[in-house]
């Protein structure tokens, strides 16, 4: 693929690994998991062998004579209308279409780098390993997940805060009838060009999943993968009644990976119960996504190293020594959760 091709994907943050170094965790800080109230146990485990913090701005209800899901003005928060290629807001702030597709919408005031989320290698590997198809056991029952939690319904906007390559995004597309308006967000607008070509029905924009440029109370669904969670961006998008899916990992995710680039290996995992319910969000459903799988070859095993957080932590050495290795078999751990918030509604069933 050509130099200046986009990509990425992974928000992660972190678990205390230390190899030469002190180490973060893999997808995001750790919590310790009480038991939340109201929570439905999906199906057993599926077996396969082989930003910042957000601003409190008010904002106005959906009219019912407007669209679902419209964008907002990231400045001021008032609806952005389309004109061909050009969206505006009432105050005249203007953002366009690029030529890829996507639109920016992330201030320079949201960022904390010049070229904030995933760098182009990072996009790369996540890109090409996701392609391989060894992840798709989690994308299958995401969709399961998602389509149980919205029932009978139809047209439903869904939100996906830190799409990344829109890898997940477009799987979901094709997998759940009952979606509508579907908008992939990333802060990494590399990942976001990538994005644009998983599905050219998909909305993508790079935006800040702090505060979601998505119109208030819209989004019948929001799924936020391996991301640090953005709880206020949560409440501001989502519909009353609506429903947050999160995907994040556990102790044992990857380990056969982390045993051959660190020196010693913790077994400290993330999951968003506690954060959730303090933001006022129950736990209505979780299913554990546990399978084993081969990298297809060497190329494959460093992707799946250079997707993941652990690439900015093992020592060069370690990295090098994969080069080496034949591929071995390596266990996914991931935890889905469905969480409503606490004064709307829980099962849809």
């Amino acid at each position: 693929m050509s130099g200046n091709d986009p990509w990425a994907k992974h928000k992660a943050a972190s678990q205390s690994e230390t190899p030469s170094e002190p180490a973060r965790a893999e997808e995001a800080p750790a919590v310790k998991k009480p038991k939340a109230k109201a929570r439905k146990t999906l199906s057993p485990a599926v077996s396969k062998s082989s930003s910042q913090a957000a601003e409190s701005i008010s904002q106005p209800e959906i009219r019912s004579d407007q669209p679902k899901g419209l964008l907002t003005c990231p400045k001021c928060h008032q609806v952005l209308n389309q004109d061909g290629r050009n969206w505006r807001c009432a105050d005249g702030h203007s953002y366009d279409t690029a030529k890829q597709g996507y639109v920016n919408l992330l201030l320079v005031d949201q960022k904390k780098s010049r070229h904030p989320g995933d760098d182009m290698d990072m996009v790369r590997a996540r890109a090409d390993f996701l392609d391989g198809g060894d992840y798709q056991p989690i994308a299958d029952a995401l969709s399961t997940l998602l389509s149980e939690q919205l029932g009978d319904a139809t047209d439903q906007t869904l939100l996906d805060i830190g799409c990344g390559d829109g890898w997940y995004t477009a799987r979901m597309a094709s997998a759940v009838p009952a979606l509508g308006q579907i908008t992939g967000l990333d802060i990494s607008r590399d990942a976001v060009k990538y994005a644009t070509r998983r599905n050219k029905s998909i909305r993508w924009i790079v935006a800040s999943g702090a505060r979601p440029p998505v119109q208030a109370n819209s989004q019948n669904a929001i799924v936020t993968l391996f991301t640090p969670l953005m709880p206020q961006g949560l409440q501001h998008a989502l519909t009353d009644d609506g429903f947050v899916i999160t995907a994040s990992t556990g102790a044992n995710h990857l380990s056969q990976l982390r045993e051959r680039i660190y020196t010693q290996v913790n077994e400290d995992h993330w999951s968003p119960v506690s954060a959730m319910l303090s933001a006022g969000f129950d736990c209505v459903a979780e299913q554990n996504v546990r399978f084993t799988f081969r990298p297809a070859d060497t190329n494959a095993l460093l992707n799946l190293l250079n997707m993941t957080p652990h690439r900015w932590k093992v020592a060069p050495e370690k990295a090098d020594a994969l080069k080496d290795m034949e591929p071995f078999d390596i266990e996914v751990d991931v935890t889905l959760h469905a969480f409503r918030r606490q004064n709307g509604q829980n099962d849809p069933g």
